[in-house]
């Protein structure tokens, strides 16, 4: 049968350059042109038919002598692949402990929680189970992890479901895991591994790994494998896999903090701090694109909520201004986001638009550009609270969020700040900042020697943001300092230059 098509297959190709070989004789191009390709095509069907010839019989020869190797090969193949499903399957038994796995596992021995949160780790930086408690009655449980894909969230809130019945399923949608189909197959396949290791063993976890082996190349091709330890046999599962001593591990990582619950949020920011210039790669920088895969298991998690009569809430926690300008097109990613809420009915809140009577966004709600910070998760979760209480309506909203990017844009205030060096030795002060803002910019010096909180004024502040030679190499000047912010403003960014 393989031998019939590989001739059929050979006499169309073979075929089709005697077609060619007509259309540019008929239509008579160039004599020269014309020779030069008869005499190519001729030469092409020597070579052609010699090679098909030498491969159908050397194709015949080994089918005939090699069939049981192919068989054995085959069936190796499908042993493999059953002992990889069998393994990330029952390696929940012996799992190393992280914070998915002790959150899910505390789910399932209480079976009364009544709201969860789903999403990667801007999830449980972000909201305070606690004051959703006791604010808006229910018990709240943060299913959030660390590069959370929405296959990963399906999973997770599928296993939870089995235990438990909740109300509310806040799910962070995030545009990085909804970009491309690039951070499924190539990238990212760490939270997946971790998922699978937390997920107790079941049929739809099977089905998962099957679909996540024949999809997921860079799963498969680098035999990525939960990792394994046997503590639990000797310490217990029990306090092994409980969230105190996951929050004991936890402790010893300087970027966590944990409220009295076990919440686990991201520590305080540095105040009147700046990122400096940004810089994001293809993976944190907008591409115009949709994942298709993405775009798959969010309509299995809104089925999945609608089956269970859960409400299902779509939010973006929001990252710092900085961030937001530099990835550049953040209204095409917003408005995927809404059409897809508006599609399902159900209702999405982007924080990033938030107005600042509502949410002020200051320096000190982020522990990082992208993660808030205990005190902005604080700020947040208020606020998250008051819009599901009041379930403002969309003429409403706008009270509450910016109703387009341009409004954003022109309300943001000074975002971050830095220094360049140009051709000719100036020093150039740049920044980002809201649309028609008009920035003013002070220099300071340091001399060497001195100590980093002596600054010398060099030039009060203008709108002139270059700094010349003249201006500071006749000195002993060691390091520039610039200080930007808006014309009336009070909010400044503060930028370095060592020469």
């Amino acid at each position: 049968e393989i031998l019939r098509c590989l001739v059929g297959s050979e006499m169309c190709i073979r075929d089709s350059c005697h077609t060619l070989r007509c259309f540019f004789v008929n239509y008579n191009i160039s004599p020269d042109i014309n020779q030069f390709i008869l005499e190519s095509f001729t030469a092409f069907d020597i070579i052609f038919d010699n090679a098909i010839m030498t491969l159908r019989e050397g194709l015949y020869i080994y089918m005939r002598a090699s069939t049981k190797k192919i068989i054995k090969a085959i069936g190796f193949i499908c042993v493999l692949c059953l002992v990889y499903i069998l393994y990330f399957n029952f390696s929940y038994y012996l799992s190393e402990n992280n914070f998915l796995r002790c959150t899910l596992n505390e789910a399932h021995k209480s079976k009364d929680y009544t709201m969860c949160f789903i999403g990667p780790s801007t999830t449980y930086g972000s909201f305070v189970t606690e004051e959703f408690d006791e604010l808006l009655g229910v018990k709240s449980i943060n299913l959030g992890s660390e590069g959370q894909l929405p296959c990963d969230s399906y999973l997770i809130l599928k296993d939870f479901l089995s235990d438990n019945k909740p109300q509310y399923v806040v799910m962070d949608v995030w545009y990085q895991y909804y970009m491309n189909n690039d951070i499924y197959y190539r990238t990212n396949t760490n939270s997946t591994i971790k998922t699978l290791a937390a997920i107790r063993p079941s049929l739809a976890k099977t089905a998962f790994g099957l679909d996540m082996f024949v999809k997921r190349p860079a799963i498969w091709s680098t035999f990525a494998l939960p990792k394994i330890t046997f503590e639990p046999l000797t310490t217990g599962y029990g306090q092994f896999y409980s969230l105190e001593s996951c929050i004991d591990t936890y402790q010893y990582k300087n970027q966590y903090y944990f409220s009295e619950s076990g919440t686990r949020l991201y520590k305080q920011g540095m105040g009147n701090w700046n990122y400096g210039k940004l810089s994001m790669d293809s993976e944190t920088t907008w591409q115009g694109s949709y994942s298709s895969i993405a775009t798959e298991y969010f309509n299995k998690i809104v089925k999945l909520c609608k089956d269970n009569d859960i409400e299902l809430i779509m939010v973006t926690p929001g990252a710092d201004d900085a961030y937001v300008l530099t990835m550049g097109h953040y209204d095409e990613a917003h408005a995927i986001f809404q059409k897809l809420a508006d599609d399902n009915g159900i209702r999405y809140y982007d924080f990033t638009y938030a107005k600042p009577d509502v949410f002020a966004r200051a320096d000190s709600f982020y522990h990082n550009s992208s993660h808030m910070s205990s005190e902005g998760a604080h700020a947040l979760t208020y606020l998250l609270i008051d819009l599901i209480r009041a379930n403002p309506s969309d003429d409403e909203l706008s009270g509450y969020f910016y109703q387009s990017y341009e409004e954003y844009y022109s309300n943001v205030d000074i975002a971050n700040a830095w220094i360049e060096k140009d051709s000719d030795g100036n020093l150039v002060a740049k920044g980002l900042y809201g649309m028609d803002s008009e920035p003013e910019y002070c220099f300071y010096s340091r001399v060497h020697g001195s100590k980093n909180s002596d600054w010398t004024l060099l030039r009060d502040y203008s709108d002139d943001n270059t700094l010349t030679p003249a201006e500071y190499q006749d000195q002993d000047i060691e390091e520039i300092q610039v200080c930007v912010k808006l014309k009336d403003g009070e909010k400044v960014k503060k930028a370095y230059f060592k020469l």
